[in-house]
C-alpha cells in the first residue's frame, strides 16, 4: 500500500504540506492553542503493515524536540532560548512497519517560532560613569547619558531609568526613557555626587554608579560676541534652516573651538566648529510651544591648560505663527427665547469663539451667514445678537447661521446655528426681561460653616463660612 502524510485536526495544513506553530521560551512542551503539535499519516494497509513510525530528519532540531515515533506528537526536550534560536524549521518522515518497509514520498515541514519572554536582565554599557560638571551652569543642562541594553525582544525590553540614591537636594533629574541626566536645581549644587542609577525592564533591574565632579571654570577670556542671540522659525515648517550663528571672541590663532547645545533637544542641532544652529526637520507647533531657550557652550581644550576654556550663551528661538487654526465656538449650543414685546436693539444672546493663533491670525469677527437679516443682526466684534425690529406678529421659530472668521490673510471660518424661539410673554414680564437665555451651566453651591473648639478654650477659635 501507499503512505499519505496528513496533519492532525488540531492544525491547519498549508498547500505545501508544511505546518507552523509557536512555543513560548522556557516551556518544556509544545503548545498550539493548548493542544500538542501532532503529525498524522495514514496507510491503506491493515495490521502490522498499517503501523507507522515517525522520525525527525534534521540533526539540530533533534537536540531540542522529540517526536513520538508512534503517535507523531512533538514535544520539547531541551531549554529553548529565543535570544539564541528564535526559529526552527525541520522535516519529519514517516515509514510503515511492514515488510518491506515503505516510506512516504513526502516529508512534513514543521516550522516553530520561539516566542520571547522577559528572561534577560538589562545591563549598563559601563558599570561606572565619571563626568565633570563646570560651573557656572544652567537648569536643564545635560550632564551625562547612561546607556543600557536588553537581549530580550523590543516588546520585552522597554527600559526605564531612575536615580535611586545620592541625589542630594534633587539637584539632578534623569529622563526615564533616554537616560540623560540633567541639572535641575543649580543653586544647590555641591562639589561632588555619587549617583546610583537604576535601569529596569519591569521585571529585572541593574544599578550603575555615576560620579559627578563639580568644578568652577576659570575666567579664560573666551566670551561670545553677543550676550544673547535671537532667532525665529515658522511653525509647521519641516525645512532644515539656520536660525542663528554664534561666534566667540578671545580665541587664539588656530585654536580649536567646539560648539554644543547643552540642554537636550531633538528640534535643533549646532555645527561642531561653525556655531551655526539649524533645525532638524521636525515640525514646530506654536500652539504647543512658542519659544525654545537653547544653552550653547563653546569649549577649547588646549594642551598647555589643565582645564578647558569655556563660554556659555543663551539663544532664544521664537516659533512664528501661521494661520493653522480656525475659530472654535464655546458654550454650545446657542438658544434664545425672545418675547414679541422686546424692543428693537435688545440683545437676545451672544456667541463667542476662540482662536489659538496669535495676533491677526487669532482675532475673531462674526457675521450672519444666513437667516432673516431683516429681523436680527450680529455685532462683528462682540458676537452679540440683537433685534433689528420688534417681533410683533411673528409666531414662528428661527435658525440663524453665524460664522466666526479669523484675521489671517486667507481667513479661516467656522459656522454655528443659533436657535431662536418666539414667546408670547408667558412669564408675565415685559420688555427684555422676558429673554430666557442661559449661557453657562448653573453651579449649585452649598455653604458650610465650621466652628472649631479647643478643650482648653470653650469659645470658638474660628469661623469658616
Amino acid at each position: 500500500g501507499s503512505l499519505v502524510l496528513t496533519l492532525s485536526d488540531t492544525l491547519a495544513q498549508n498547500a505545501n504540506g508544511s505546518t507552523g506553530s509557536a512555543i513560548t521560551g522556557n516551556h518544556n512542551h509544545l503548545v498550539n492553542a493548548s493542544l500538542p503539535l501532532v503529525i498524522k499519516a495514514k496507510d491503506d494497509d491493515s495490521g502490522l503493515n498499517a503501523l507507522l513510525h515517525y522520525d525527525i530528519l534534521d540533526m539540530l532540531p533533534r537536540r531540542y524536540f522529540h517526536i513520538d515515533s508512534s503517535t507523531g506528537a512533538i514535544k520539547t526536550i531541551m531549554f529553548l532560548d529565543h535570544e539564541k534560536i528564535p526559529f526552527f524549521s525541520f522535516h519529519v518522515k514517516v515509514t510503515d512497519l511492514g515488510k518491506p518497509r515503505l516510506t512516504s514520498e513526502l516529508t512534513a515541514e514543521v516550522r516553530i517560532n520561539i516566542t520571547d519572554v522577559n528572561d534577560c536582565a538589562p545591563t549598563f554599557t559601563q558599570n561606572e560613569y565619571n563626568v565633570t560638571l563646570l560651573l557656572p551652569t544652567y537648569a536643564n543642562v545635560a550632564v551625562l547619558q547612561v546607556n543600557a541594553t536588553d537581549e530580550d525582544s523590543s516588546e520585552n525590553s522597554t527600559l526605564r531609568y531612575d536615580i535611586i540614591e545620592g541625589n542630594r537636594d534633587g539637584v539632578f533629574a534623569i529622563d526615564a526613557t533616554t537616560g540623560i541626566i540633567t541639572t535641575r536645581d543649580v543653586e544647590s549644587i555641591g562639589t561632588s555626587y555619587r549617583l546610583a542609577v537604576r535601569v529596569s525592564d519591569g521585571k529585572f533591574a541593574k544599578v550603575a554608579q555615576v560620579n559627578v565632579n563639580v568644578e568652577t571654570s576659570e575666567n579664560s577670556g573666551l566670551i561670545f560676541q553677543r550676550p544673547t542671540y535671537e532667532g525665529s522659525i515658522m511653525e509647521n515648517s519641516t525645512k532644515i534652516s539656520t536660525v542663528a550663528v554664534v561666534n566667540v571672541l578671545g580665541s587664539t590663532l588656530n585654536e580649536h573651538i567646539e560648539f554644543s547645545i547643552l540642554n537636550p533637544t531633538d528640534m535643533f542641532q549646532i555645527g561642531l566648529t561653525s556655531g551655526a544652529i539649524q533645525t532638524t526637520g521636525r515640525k514646530f507647533d506654536r500652539e504647543v510651544r512658542d519659544n525654545y531657550e537653547l544653552i550653547v557652550e563653546a569649549r577649547s581644550q588646549q594642551p598647555d591648560r589643565e582645564k578647558p576654556r569655556v563660554a556659555h550663551v543663551i539663544v532664544n528661538v521664537t516659533i512664528l505663527d501661521i494661520n493653522d487654526n480656525c475659530p472654535m465656538f464655546v458654550n454650545l449650543p446657542y438658544y434664545a427665547v425672545v418675547s414679541v414685546d422686546d424692543p428693537r436693539g435688545s440683545v437676545i444672546t451672544k456667541v463667542h469663539a476662540l482662536d489659538l493663533d496669535s495676533f491677526e491670525n487669532g482675532e475673531v469677527r462674526y457675521e450672519m451667514k444666513r437667516g432673516h437679516g431683516e429681523l436680527f443682526k450680529v455685532d462683528r466684534k462682540t458676537g452679540e445678537v440683537t433685534l433689528k425690529q420688534t417681533l410683533e406678529g411673528h409666531n414662528r421659530d428661527y435658525e440663524l447661521l453665524i460664522s466666526a472668521y479669523d484675521g489671517g490673510i486667507t481667513p479661516c471660518s467656522t459656522d454655528v446655528t443659533v436657535h431662536v424661539k418666539i414667546s408670547r410673554n408667558p412669564s408675565g414680564f415685559s420688555g427684555t426681561q422676558s429673554n430666557n437665555i442661559v449661557s453657562a451651566p448653573v453651579v449649585e453651591v452649598m455653604l458650610l460653616s465650621v466652628v472649631l473648639f479647643y478643650p482648653s478654650n470653650p469659645y470658638p477659635a474660628g469661623l469658616l463660612g
